[in-house]
């Protein structure tokens, strides 16, 4: 005998969800959404300083810290509000793996990055691996797919 658990769920924007779930929009679950650094950067590469994580570095659901290039400390400093911190959900939004989404390693705190969607989540609220997986999913793909035919390039209030 199969039990009816419809009794369980119930009916929101997004498709059926258990009844002791809430909808939210990314603005309320996270502390930051911003857009990583947006100008040349190429003037300031070094052999050694704080890394910039560009799109190549993220991967669905990892970092790859193969390939990593170095920005000059003084001008990193300079933009530390862009800076990535630790456990910030890392998305590609411009170029061919657009979409693609991972945590940022504890130990890459605070570096830079290049024109990468950085969401810090509000982690006693989301889960940032679990925001990850999110983001990942088909239903974030599509989302990331409306924004890009819409052209809509930075920060946006749907992420």
């Amino acid at each position: 005998m199969v039990a009816d658990m419809t009794a369980e769920y119930k009916e929101a924007d997004v498709g059926s969800i258990p009844n002791n779930w809430t909808v939210s929009n990314l603005e309320e679950v996270c502390e930051r959404i911003k857009v990583g650094l947006a100008t040349s950067v190429t003037k300031y590469y070094r052999k050694s300083g704080v890394p910039i994580i560009r799109n190549l570095n993220i991967k669905d659901g990892f970092f790859n810290s193969d390939d990593l290039i170095y920005l000059d400390e003084t001008f990193a400093k300079a933009n530390s509000g862009k800076a990535a911190k630790a456990f910030d959900v890392l998305t590609v939004h411009t170029g061919s793996n657009l979409g693609q989404t991972c945590v940022l390693p504890e130990k890459f705190d605070c570096c830079q990055t290049f024109t990468t969607l950085i969401t810090t989540p509000n982690k006693k609220i989301i889960d940032p691996e679990y925001l990850c997986l999110h983001m990942s999913s088909k239903q974030g793909r599509d989302q990331m797919d409306r924004l890009k035919a819409g052209g809509g390039e930075g920060e946006s209030e749907y992420w």
